[in-house]
This record gives structure tokens, C-alpha cells and sequence, in this order.
């Protein structure tokens, strides 16, 4: 996984009609940008004829695509990536995946996959919990027109917990309404204690997760990550298939068993109840 920022290494050969590298007359490369913009920077095959090579450096968070045409011999590529917004996604830190899994922390050659693990776990687990754990600046749009007028003086917002709000305003911004006059709860209820009533169709940005990850979500965590470790690269070093399989699940093949095993539920507890 790539932050915001960093590089992403794009590489593709040309290869002639008798399948062997050959330098291109021209060399084309169109990156799309999240935002639907586009650059065409350079690329070369400087190094090794027929290897065209380029580290190009991210910008913003979201999808890139990169498409790149060759002329004598006419050739194609094209590539898809994901880049992250800053600060990654994390329940756990790259260290404490690396000591989970015995890696040496001076060993970087798996960091960009590790990461993307760690996103992949802190996602599943925050689905499971039905939680944001990792804190983060949440908007949710609602609807508080209210029955039949004069809006709400109260309504719950989408995810929790909440640590705090930070804005509630209209839609078209013509309206802002003050959130120090009002209250929020962990479970994410919003009240105003003074002031006139939200209404219409609002903006509601706060800030959602945990100050600090509990201790026993960053463990079920690690005991998640090295679980799908295993299924996809087999046991880290040191470590035997006993230290993911509990009593409470039977042996299988790798790749078998549930993304969320019984021993990573037993660390997180039940998930948050689910309020319609």
C-alpha cells in the first residue's frame, strides 16, 4: 500500500514480433489522477532496451490508473492502483506486524505488502465490530427535514464511536449551525441544547474511532494478520501452525478457514448492535 505522496513503481516490456526486447520509436505514458485529471510524464528504457521503467510519485488519495502506447512495435500497457490518504488506515503499527510475524524490522522487503495487509485486517475487523477504530474525520449527509416542520432537535449520525463533532452545515452551505451548542455521545445521538433545530438536508462532519486502539483489538488484530499470513505466504519464521489454530478450530488446509477466526472474535468481543 502507498501512502499519499509516495512512489509507485510502473514497468512494462516491449517485446518485438519474434518475442525478444526492443527499444520503442515512441513511448507514450497517460496516468489518470483520482480527481480524473491526467499527466503524461516520461518514461524510458534507459537502463535495458525494451524495459521502460519510471517511478512515478502519487499526489492525492484514491485510484490511478496508467496506460501507456508504444509505436515501432505498436505495444499496450495499462495498470491500475490504489494510493491511500495520509494517515494510512492502521489498527496496528508496521513494527508490531513485523515482531507478530518474527521479521527482522530492519527487513523492508515485504513493507508496501504488510501495509496493505494491515488495511485489508483493519477494514474486516472494523466490518465485524461494526465500529471506526482506526480515528478518522467522518461526513455523513442526512436528511433532518423533520415532522411535518421545524426539523430535529435531536438525530444519530451513521458511525461510532463518536469522539467529537466538528461541523453541521446545509448542504449548499448557506447554513451552519453551532456545535457547541450541542452534544454528541459515544453511540453517535447528536442533541441540541440550544439554538435553533437542525433541518434539511445537512452536512454532518465529526470525528469517529478510537483515541487510543484498546489493547485487546490490537492483539486479535495481529492474531488476524498472522492468520492471513499464513493462508497466502505460509507460517512466518518461528512460527508453528499452532500459534493461529485454537482448540476451538479443527484442522484444515490453508486458505480454508473463516477471514475472522474464532480466536481473533474471542480478542474483539461481540460486534457493536446495529441501530436502524
Amino acid at each position: 500500500m502507498i501512502s499519499a505522496g509516495g512512489i509507485y513503481g510502473i514497468a512494462f516490456d516491449v517485446l518485438d514480433a519474434s518475442g525478444v526486447l526492443a527499444h520503442a520509436a515512441t513511448a507514450t505514458l497517460t496516468i489518470t489522477l483520482p480527481d480524473a485529471t491526467t499527466a503524461t510524464p516520461a518514461i524510458t528504457d534507459t537502463a535495458v532496451p525494451g524495459q521502460y521503467r519510471l517511478a512515478y510519485q502519487t499526489t492525492i488519495p484514491g485510484r490511478y490508473t496508467a496506460h501507456a502506447v508504444t509505436t515501432g512495435p505498436v505495444t499496450s500497457f495499462d495498470d491500475e492502483f490504489d494510493v491511500s490518504p495520509t494517515p494510512w488506515p492502521a489498527i496496528v503499527s508496521l513494527t508490531d506486524a513485523k515482531n507478530q510475524l518474527k521479521m527482522p524490522l530492519t527487513d523492508h522487503a515485504n513493507d508496501d505488502l504488510l501495509r496493505d495487509y494491515i488495511a485489508g485486517v483493519t477494514g474486516a475487523l472494523e466490518d465485524y465490530k461494526h465500529e471506526v477504530i482506526v480515528r478518522r474525520v467522518v461526513t455523513d449527509e442526512l436528511d433532518l427535514c423533520g415532522p411535518p416542520f421545524g426539523g430535529r432537535r435531536s438525530f444519530r449520525v451513521w458511525s461510532a464511536p463518536v469522539i467529537s463533532l466538528t461541523s453541521v452545515v446545509s448542504w449548499d452551505g448557506s447554513v451552519t449551525w453551532d456545535v457547541t451548542q450541542m452534544r454528541v455521545s459515544a453511540a453517535g445521538v447528536v442533541r441540541v441544547m440550544g439554538g435553533v433545530p437542525v433541518t434539511g438536508l445537512v452536512d454532518v462532519t465529526y470525528v469517529a474511532g478510537y483515541q487510543q486502539v484498546l489493547a485487546n483489538y490490537r492483539r486479535g488484530a495481529l492474531v488476524m494478520l498472522a492468520h492471513v499470513w499464513e493462508t497466502q505466504r505460509g507460517p512466518a519464521a518461528g512460527m508453528g501452525m499452532g500459534g493461529v489454530i485454537g482448540p476451538e478450530e479443527h484442522f484444515r488446509a490453508p486458505g480454508e478457514f473463516f477471514t475472522v477466526p474464532a480466536k481473533v472474535k474471542e480478542w474483539l468481543g461481540p460486534p457493536r448492535p446495529v441501530v436502524a
